[in-house]
């Protein structure tokens, strides 16, 4: 385990160069600030150190974070390492590739779903056989209308719910973050969304419900939906629609309830709307029409970034029982 130094190696110096959101500093070491799309950030400075993957892949020695310091309006945690995983040449699967322990530049994420933290993650190509749906293709956006170089990002070409296809969803670049928590959209198609499936709950016999969800972003804001006992986590599909969220070219993925809400933090019966108008209030987003697409509305999704061939391969899946079965 050892820091970068930029003053006394020239290699250090050329990696702390071309890695995003990193400089040399003038003690020699490669330090670096990151501010995420959901406003979380993360400070510290690059390493190297020996990976050992328990005979799954190749032990490798690559770069990372030592985080320091980290800001996050949701959720409090405290990382001892960060890697990164995107375009760049220095990313985690990126250096993996490079030195040869996995087959090729990509990395797939497959998140579980209601009320569990665990999920499975693939480096490399990985052959799950008959146990995953066959997985549709799109581009991954080198640059998009809004979202940048950085982003890994898509194009969809339309959400609906229920049967109903979602105003100003057509079209609209993508950011594929499971990092974030909850997914944020522009504001004609949050107001559409919010619209229709209060419409659909109320038919279906559900009432507006007070009190706040439990992973508020904005108290004053959340959309809680209840007025039955017998609403829980498997009877979700009961009362709410499904969501389709259709990516050009030929990915459709059917989703169910609990890729748009999440709980009640005291009502065990009542559930939120996890999708917010990135719009409101948030000066990065003015006139900018692009989705952030969270971990809420990825889970039981399997999604593979093909860096290679700038490609993300998608199929709505069982996450938990993948990773039951190949871990």
């Amino acid at each position: 385990f050892e820091r970068l130094n930029c003053s006394s190696r020239a290699e250090d110096a050329a990696l702390c160069t071309a890695t995003l959101d990193a400089d040399c500093q003038s003690d020699g070491t490669c330090g670096y600030s990151i501010r995420y799309l959901d406003n979380s950030s993360s400070v510290g400075y690059l390493v190297r150190d020996t990976f050992f993957f328990d005979r799954a892949i190749a032990d490798t020695t690559l770069a990372f974070g030592c985080e320091t310091t980290a800001e996050n309006d949701i959720l409090t945690s405290k990382t001892d390492g960060l890697v990164g995983f995107g375009h760049g040449v220095y990313t985690f699967h990126a250096q993996l590739a490079k030195a040869g322990a996995i087959n090729g530049n990509t990395f797939g994420i497959c998140g579980e779903g209601f009320d569990s933290t665990l999920g499975l993650m693939t480096l490399g190509k990985f052959d799950f056989g008959d146990s995953l749906p066959p997985l549709g293709q799109t581009p991954l956006l080198r640059k998009g209308l809004w979202v940048t170089d950085t982003d890994l990002a898509a194009r969809t070409h339309h959400w609906k719910l229920g049967d109903d296809i979602i105003t100003s969803s057509s079209s609209v670049d993508t950011v594929l973050d499971s990092g974030t928590v909850f997914t944020y959209v522009p504001s004609a198609m949050y107001d559409d969304f919010k619209q229709r499936l209060e419409t659909a709950v109320n038919a279906a016999g559900l009432q507006r419900v007070g009190g706040r969800g439990s992973y508020s972003v904005d108290p004053d804001e959340d959309i809680c939906f209840g007025g039955t006992w017998a609403l829980n986590a498997q009877t979700l599909s009961k009362w709410f629609p499904t969501l389709t969220i259709v990516y050009q070219p030929n990915v459709t993925l059917n989703l169910q309830p609990e890729n748009y809400v999440y709980r009640h933090r005291t009502d065990r019966h009542a559930f939120c709307l996890g999708i917010f108008d990135g719009q409101k209030d948030d000066a990065n987003w003015a006139g900018s029409d692009w989705i952030l697409l969270g971990q809420l509305t990825l889970r039981d999704t399997f999604v593979e970034f093909d860096i290679d061939n700038y490609q993300v391969n998608m199929a709505a899946t069982n996450c938990a029982a993948l990773r039951k079965k190949y871990t």
